[in-house]
């Protein structure tokens, strides 16, 4: 398949959705990109994506095996990227608790068609992924810093999550959409019945530019290759 340029960040070519993310000066140190896609045809489930999921699962699962992944700089980067913000130390990266999932399992945890991919290829780049709604964000999205300790919905999870005063979180006018790179809100949630995405990769300082562009790429070409977007 050939490669096509990412969508721009600045508009949803599909929609016309003017929705934008910021992010404050003290946290420009922090690769980040985004997308906002339109019109996405999401299943519940979908054989091909499944079978292209298995696939890029087993080559995880051997690269897991041919070294110590666990201390690779990719993910001990994205724990001193946590450290320097959050006084709770050593907390991990969204694509290392993945990975760990896999192995203890052997795929990723099934969600939908758009999860599951982005999910793979946020373990395949090491770029951090996260997706949200646009229908259920409040105004636009920001990236800074949190001011005080403020508790939102986590996805999956039980009772409320915190963000932490001092940490940075991706947050919009109704509050928090996920807590540094690690925990996403309830909220935003991509389901089935989503047509219009916010796309957010982020990097640390080990994962610059290019990984983000290249995993950008990478997932429209697979959301492409199953129909999932135009």
């Amino acid at each position: 398949m050939n490669r096509r340029e990412p969508a721009t960040s600045e508009s949803d070519a599909h929609t016309g959705n003017r929705l934008i993310l910021t992010k404050t000066d003290e946290l420009k140190e922090i690769p980040m990109e985004w997308r906002v896609y339109g019109n996405l045809q999401i299943k519940k489930r979908n054989s091909g994506v499944e079978r292209w999921v298995k696939e890029r699962v087993g080559e995880i699962k051997a690269k897991c095996n041919e070294s110590p992944w666990k201390t690779s700089e990719v993910l001990k980067g994205y724990i001193a990227l946590h450290d320097r913000f959050s006084m709770e130390k050593g907390i991990p990266s969204s694509c290392e608790v993945l990975t760990d999932l896999i192995l203890k399992n052997g795929s990723v945890p099934h969600i939908n068609t758009f999860v599951d991919i982005y999910n793979v290829i946020s373990v395949l780049t090491g770029v951090s992924i996260g997706a949200h709604d646009t229908r259920n964000i409040s105004g636009n999205a920001r990236l800074l810093k949190i001011k005080k300790d403020t508790a939102f919905k986590p996805i999956g999870g039980r009772g409320e999550g915190m963000a932490k005063r001092g940490e940075f979180a991706y947050v919009d006018d109704a509050g928090v959409m996920c807590r540094m790179d690690v925990k996403q809100c309830n909220r935003t949630k991509i389901t089935d019945k989503t047509r219009n995405v916010l796309v957010i990769f982020q990097g640390h300082a080990g994962i610059g530019e290019n990984a983000l562009h290249d995993s950008i790429l990478q997932l429209e070409e697979a959301l492409r290759q199953f129909q999932i977007l135009e």
